[in-house]
């Protein structure tokens, strides 16, 4: 009786011994290597490692399992009406989501996966156009991103990180906005800030300030929370059509403008239509872009393709399953059946 007693008791004890080993094992090992191994060569096997990840697509999604068990991101989303088409003074406020700080992984230099987005308009589309995406599947779409663990940055981030290497979040996103519409600014703009999120915006030139555009005032507030902008060129035309000095009004003088006008960098170029070629590419190039926006299918971005980075349209006609199934890094497959706006 005894002997079964004090058999009982030690089988016990080890496995309760064991579940400990597992809990501390990755924290014992993390402070093992930290005591034992010399900052560069960390540093060193961090390149190493996000090189893997970034040459190696699928086995980077993959890789992407070791980091769940750090999500903690907290889901207390509250619904705030956003009425379409309103200027400043009339824009209800959105609280923000709130989460813990990213994880940061250090990756670069050289090519890496960084899903690029491109939105136009941010309303009800009067015709069904794939151009608009409405409020409520934008908003749906901005709160997935938030739940599965999507992290905003900045193409200057994602530029250094090709160039030099640089800490990113563990899921890296950049949400681009062409043309300037009035809706960016007055429904996109505050549904994003609820998610802790920022982006960058594509400006034409010409039609800034007009009805339904963005003005200068709009924009600049925008910038000075967090966002980028860009330039989309002067009059939003195939810059493939035209001659030299027409190139150079579009492309150098819409940067200038810009510059003039807004009173911030502007850094990154985004053809518009997506069409490009050689003497447009080194004309951007030599107008001081660091970067510029092309369009494509996949979500592989460095040195080969800085001036013509791969951007994917979302289309406002597709669900939020479709939208899902092309990000790179999935999450909670709950949240694709049941995402709900509101409490």
């Amino acid at each position: 009786m005894m002997t079964t007693y004090l058999s009982e008791y030690f089988s016990s004890s080890l496995s309760a011994f064991k579940q400990k080993v597992r809990v501390n094992s990755e924290l014992l090992v993390q402070i093992f290597v930290l005591l034992i191994v010399p900052t560069n060569t960390i540093k060193a096997i961090q390149v190493v490692y996000a090189q893997i990840n970034s040459q190696a697509g699928s086995s980077a999604i993959l890789a992407e399992a070791n980091f769940e068990a750090s999500n903690n991101y907290r889901r207390g989303i509250y619904y705030s009406p956003i009425q379409s088409e309103l200027r400043n003074e009339n824009r209800v406020p959105a609280p923000v989501a709130t989460k813990t700080p990213p994880i940061l992984i250090f990756q670069g230099p050289g090519t890496m996966l960084v899903p690029i987005l491109l939105y136009h308009r941010i309303d009800t589309s009067p015709t069904e156009s794939q151009y608009y995406v409405s409020p409520d599947e934008f908003e749906e779409q901005m709160k997935l991103l938030h739940d599965w663990g999507y992290t905003t940055i900045t193409t200057e981030l994602l530029v250094q990180a090709i160039n030099e290497g640089a800490s990113l979040p563990r899921r890296p996103i950049i949400l681009t906005f062409d043309d300037g519409h009035l809706n960016n600014y007055s429904i996109a703009y505050p549904i994003m800030k609820k998610y802790g999120f920022s982006g960058i915006l594509y400006i034409v030139g010409e039609y800034m300030g007009v009805s339904n555009y963005m003005n200068a005032d709009e924009i600049r507030e925008m910038a000075q929370d967090g966002w980028e902008v860009g330039s989309h060129s002067m009059n939003h035309l195939d810059l493939t059509s035209l001659d030299r000095e027409q190139q150079q009004y579009e492309i150098v003088g819409s940067r200038q403008f810009l510059e003039s006008e807004l009173g911030v960098p502007i850094q990154t170029f985004a053809y518009p239509f997506g069409s490009y070629d050689l003497t447009v590419i080194n004309l951007t190039y030599s107008a001081g872009y660091i970067a510029a926006m092309g369009t494509g299918y996949t979500y592989s971005q460095g040195t080969p393709n800085l001036l013509a980075l791969q951007r994917r349209g979302v289309n406002g006609t597709r669900d939020i399953i479709a939208f899902a199934s092309v990000l790179p890094w999935q999450g909670d497959p709950a949240y694709l059946r049941k995402n709900p706006i509101s409490p």
